[in-house]
């Protein structure tokens, strides 16, 4: 968060202002478990879908509420695709996947999705539980 900091200077002959904005120190992530993805694991069928958030803490365990997050598929022995809101907080993953001429596809197997965290200069990854995909 931020606040608008203005000072005021006043002598006989005028005054001078000064305006600015004045933001929170920054907070680092904490080392252990810095970001958790929630949503359900478990089995997906065709072209069904699993929705996801994600949440990032400091070292105090206050929750971190302005980042940058991208998600990705991470494939064990299968894939889908994932999309996130324009905010990058939350995210579906879809079991299907295109073939080269775009047709559906469906892989079975199991993978993950993976929220990658990034925080004034900082990064880090948080993994969803393991789905398992339906043919």
């Amino acid at each position: 968060t931020y606040r608008k900091v203005q000072i005021t200077v006043r002598w006989p002959q005028g005054s001078f202002r000064i305006v600015s904005l004045v933001a929170d120190p920054t907070r680092r992530l904490r080392a252990v478990d810095p970001v958790v993805v929630e949503g359900a694991g478990g089995t997906v069928p065709p072209s069904g879908n699993v929705s996801f958030t994600v949440k990032a803490f400091d070292t105090t365990g206050r929750q971190i509420p302005d980042l940058m997050v991208h998600w990705y598929v991470k494939p064990i022995d299968g894939t889908g695709k994932v999309s996130s809101d324009i905010e990058g907080i939350s995210a579906t993953f879809v079991n299907v996947s295109e073939n080269w001429d775009r047709t559906p596809h469906y892989t079975g197997g199991r993978c993950r999705v993976t929220a990658r965290v990034r925080y004034r200069g900082q990064e880090a990854w948080g993994e969803s539980a393991i789905l398992v995909l339906q043919k």
